[in-house]
């Protein structure tokens, strides 16, 4: 039993305990409930409390409802609250259509659509989502069944199906050759081939299409006829287009033709050679009584000014306007190298900060001429970028060769020197305590000041106050010259000032104990 503040005992309620239901074709359940008190119940009021709108007997909507109630006396009061959630597990429904037919484009594929809009469905709770695989856009070729998929708030899903057959509608494209002339065998009679390898057909779904030719191949034409060959192309599908074209029958065979073997020749100090006349060496005959003029190309005595092959071409032509060619290559050689006309002259450098000097790339300081061109491939021994130490003489020898192999070189010495002095660095101004003689010792200097040198480890040292002179007097001041120099001769100095100053502090002496 609960007591107030005032000694009464508060009332209680008894409440379901949480309940859920599941819908029924409305989307709502109802639910008839009890709330009875549960102690101290003498002038009590039982009331709703929680503002849902929902109480018992009524249709409660889907989810979750909280009932609360309160029971008071007009002084205490106390609540009880229960949930009864309504849940969906009814499936919505989805209708699907039949076969659906659609035609394919030039690439013998159909774009899928959106079917999502069409089919229907239901659902006791709303309006399902409606999706699609494959998804809408997706390129079908053939055929392919589409699954539509409809699911509820509450995640309940239906499905059904149906198919996608892709129509060929389009006819294959047929371009046939232009009006042209056959040539007699030497028989004087022209057999009609078979065409059919020289029209141009395209379909967007049949890679293996079905051609027939009029007249057949084997048909026999006199001379001076121009029947017309007609093509009828046919796809899978049964899709058909048609093209024909004119055939003039003449003299077509052509003078056989045989060229001699390459030719070359060297290049002069200009660059250039003359083509000789190679129509004499040219071997031409043809089927038919007459003569057969050979032609060259480009003509005999024309200038070539470059290395490299040049072809020349041969035309044979009969008495019917009939021609055959042939060709060769005719290398022009280019066997004069390069000339040097000025080099590097020997040379010093000067070590880097490691004690190195790194070798340059001398190619552009050599100047140089070529009998037929201005672009160069140079090499250099030493290559770029190769240390040389210091105190080295070293042979450095250019290369430079045209495209044709041609090459030319030069050398130069260089030798290596140390022009950098140590580095050396002075204390700043120092004051130097006194000892307790009031003495300043003079120190070796070396053991604190920074001094190093990129070749010399060991660079000799001097200061201008011998080490272990004396100094006195209380703020004397002294000029220190330091000097340093390399083993290659490279000097530093520098010079600091020392004040001298006393940090020790007076000794004071009592005297005994005194008795007055």
């Amino acid at each position: 039993i609960f007591f107030s503040f005032f000694g009464q005992a508060i009332p209680t309620l008894t409440c379901p305990s949480d309940t859920t239901l599941f819908n029924n074709s409305i989307c709502e359940h109802s639910l008839v409930y009890n709330i009875n008190c549960a102690s101290n119940c003498i002038s009590t009021t039982i009331y709703q409390s929680d503002n849902s709108g929902y109480s018992s007997n009524d249709l409660f909507p889907l989810g979750t409802t909280l009932q609360e109630y309160t029971i008071t006396n007009g002084t205490d009061s106390s609540t009880c609250s229960f949930n009864i959630s309504v849940v969906d597990t009814i499936k919505p429904e989805i209708f699907c259509l039949g076969t659906q037919n659609v035609s394919a484009n030039i690439n013998c594929q159909a774009t899928l659509g959106d079917y999502t809009s069409i089919v229907s469905s239901s659902d006791n709770c709303g309006v399902p989502v409606i999706t699609q695989s494959p998804i809408p856009g997706t390129l079908i070729s053939g055929s392919m069944n589409v699954t539509m998929y409809a699911v509820d708030v509450s995640g309940n899903t239906d499905s059904c199906s149906f198919l996608i057959l892709v129509d060929d509608n389009i006819p294959p494209t047929i371009s046939c050759p232009t009006d042209s002339n056959v040539y007699i065998d030497t028989n004087c009679f022209y057999t009609l081939a078979d065409l059919t390898g020289y029209i141009s057909v395209l379909d967007n779904c049949d890679p293996n299409l079905t051609i027939t030719q009029s007249p057949t191949a084997g048909t026999l034409f006199n001379i001076g006829t121009d029947p017309f060959i007609s093509f009828n192309v046919t796809d899978i599908s049964g899709n058909t287009s048609v093209c024909s074209y004119r055939i003039s029958v003449i003299d077509s065979i052509p003078p056989s033709i045989t060229c001699p073997a390459n030719q070359s020749a060297f290049l002069d100090l200009n660059c250039t050679t003359s083509l000789p006349d190679f129509t004499s060496i040219v071997s031409s005959s043809d089927n038919c009584s007459g003569t057969v003029s050979v032609l060259q190309s480009p003509t005999a005595g024309t200038i070539l000014n470059q290395s490299g092959n040049q072809l020349v071409s041969f035309i044979s032509t009969d008495n019917y306007g009939n021609s055959n060619s042939c060709s060769i290559s005719f290398n022009a050689i280019d066997t004069i190298a390069p000339i040097i006309s000025s080099c590097i002259n020997d040379t010093i450098r000067f070590t880097d900060s490691n004690c190195n000097y790194i070798l340059e790339d001398f190619s552009s300081s050599v100047t140089l001429s070529d009998n037929c061109q201005n672009n160069y491939i140079f090499s250099q021994n030493p290559t770029a970028g190769t240390p040389l130490s210091v105190g080295s003489s070293t042979l450095i020898t250019v290369s430079a060769a045209d495209s044709s192999g041609n090459s030319s070189s030069c050398s130069f010495l260089i030798d290596v020197e140390d022009n950098t002095p140590p580095l050396l660095i002075c204390p700043n101004n120092p004051n130097v305590p006194l000892n307790n003689d009031c003495q300043y010792i003079i120190p070796n200097f070396l053991n604190s000041i920074n001094l190093n040198d990129n070749c010399d480890p060991n660079p000799s040292f001097n200061q201008s106050v011998t080490i272990g002179d004396t100094l006195t007097g209380l703020g004397f001041q002294q000029n220190i010259i330091l000097t340093t120099a390399d083993s290659y001769g490279n000097t530093t100095s520098c010079s600091f000032v020392i004040t001298l100053s006393d940090t020790a502090s007076p000794e004071i002496i009592c005297p005994d104990t005194q008795y007055v």
